[in-house]
């Protein structure tokens, strides 16, 4: 399975780019989000700072979960029956993979839906979203219309 190819010799295979995208994740955490980042999301989350650090690495990890479908592996027309796009597909079956792991964690189920969009909209559109799901921002869902530590307030929920 692939990734990624435009302006490659070759194609990218997913795993390798889900693997860098979580050491990715790992490295910014321990050497670029300061210690008031941490605590704030950890917070906002209910998990100690461990947990968060692992919660965001795995996520990260698993950010192009949806490149594994036919649609993109294939490169599918959008017109063909059953295209699905590959952010799409990831927000249908990451709250199944997500789901008990959360729970596990001590987070409510509900939180694996909205890691899901997080992900899912890490291309800064959230076509994948629907009417249970007003957020305009990738990343909003986890933190509702709470403060940022700059004091910027996510537009959305009220």
């Amino acid at each position: 399975m692939w990734a990624k190819e435009r302006g490659l010799g070759e194609p990218y295979p997913l795993v390798w780019h889900l693997v860098d995208a979580a050491g990715a994740a790992s490295a910014l955490w321990d050497r670029h989000i300061g210690p008031g980042m941490r605590r704030w999301l950890a917070q906002r989350l209910d998990l100690d700072e461990e947990m968060t650090r692992r919660l965001v690495v795995e996520l990260a990890g698993l950010h192009d979960i949806g490149k594994a479908t036919a649609p993109f592996q294939q490169q599918w027309d959008q017109s063909q029956h059953g295209y699905v796009r590959h952010d799409r597909a990831a927000a249908t079956v990451l709250p199944l993979l997500l789901d008990p792991r959360l729970t596990r964690a001590g987070l409510a189920a509900s939180a694996a839906f909205t890691a899901a969009l997080a992900v899912a909209g890490h291309h800064a559109h959230t076509r994948c979203c629907d009417a249970r799901t007003p957020h305009v921002l990738p990343g909003q869902m986890c933190l509702g219309s709470r403060m940022t530590p700059d004091g910027m307030r996510f537009a959305g929920r009220s």
